[in-house]
């Protein structure tokens, strides 16, 4: 959010704030008041990511939260993350953060490790 493009920032801000699905580049540019070309150069410079793949971080972002923090099922999960396909998401989670939802959890799950240090499981400790 450094770099200094004060266009794309307010986008990003307005995503941050949004749910990001059905978003589109075209009312992304809309809204930045630019082109679907310049705008896609511009948010492209300005993140490292193109529009789409910004927004499937910002959706995977919201799913790592919950599966840390919840004990929704990873089909829930996908659903309060803008995911209307499971196999998609799963995906998607894969080939962001190597690892699938399901073994996210387990590792990262703080009710998880609260709930194994209560009960005295060895290696209790949150990852």
């Amino acid at each position: 959010l450094d770099h200094g493009d004060s266009i794309i920032l307010k986008i990003q801000h307005w995503l941050h704030g949004a749910n990001t699905k059905g978003v589109t580049l075209q009312m992304m540019a809309e809204r930045a008041g630019l082109g679907d070309r310049t705008f896609l150069r511009r948010f492209q410079k300005a993140t490292g990511f193109n529009p789409t793949e910004y927004c499937q971080r910002l959706r995977i972002a919201k799913s790592r939260d919950l599966l840390e923090r919840s004990h929704l099922s990873i089909e829930q999960v996908a659903w309060q993350s803008g995911y209307d396909d499971t196999n998609a998401y799963r995906k998607i989670f894969r080939k962001i953060l190597g690892l699938s939802p399901k073994e996210y959890r387990l590792r990262f799950s703080v009710s998880d490790g609260a709930r194994r240090m209560a009960a005295g499981a060895p290696n209790a400790a949150p990852a």
